[in-house]
């Protein structure tokens, strides 16, 4: 996928329980020069926070994460430890009504599954505060 204006140098954060999600993201969050890092649910998610090279830009989190963790139980948590203003998209395959209610009320975007790169790049960008001296997107570099 082309590498969207605006993420290069970005240090994202993705939660999903499914290892090959992690993976594919990885290659992608790669191919668009992002640093991001990677965890499962709950249980690894301190350890892998503590590794990140600073906090977190913008976190990515499947709804459902097993061990009984959901992401909408985990973002307060998150915003607890970085700030209420921490960009994040919640992810799901789940398309029952009072799912996407309780979802859509969390507050942020809700991308459904299977992702699509374009539009999760998209969603990145909306969310992300462009960085003092980076070009926007229109303008020539």
């Amino acid at each position: 996928p082309a590498m969207p204006a605006g993420l290069p140098g970005r240090r994202l954060l993705l939660i999903d329980d499914d290892p090959d999600i992690r993976r594919a993201a990885a290659q992608l969050f790669d191919a668009w020069g992002c640093i991001a890092a990677f965890a499962a649910g709950a249980h690894d998610l301190a350890g892998v926070l503590d590794a990140m090279d600073g906090p977190p830009e913008a976190v990515i989190i499947d709804y459902v994460l097993g061990d009984g963790w959901t992401g909408a139980r985990l973002a307060p948590c998150l915003r607890a430890r970085f700030g209420d203003a921490l960009p994040m998209v919640m992810v799901t395959g789940d398309t029952a009504p009072e799912r996407l209610r309780e979802v859509q009320g969390l507050g942020f975007p809700v991308l459904h599954k299977p992702l699509n790169p374009m539009r999760l790049g998209a969603t990145l960008r909306a969310l992300l505060p462009q960085k003092p001296g980076q070009a926007a997107p229109s303008q020539p570099l």
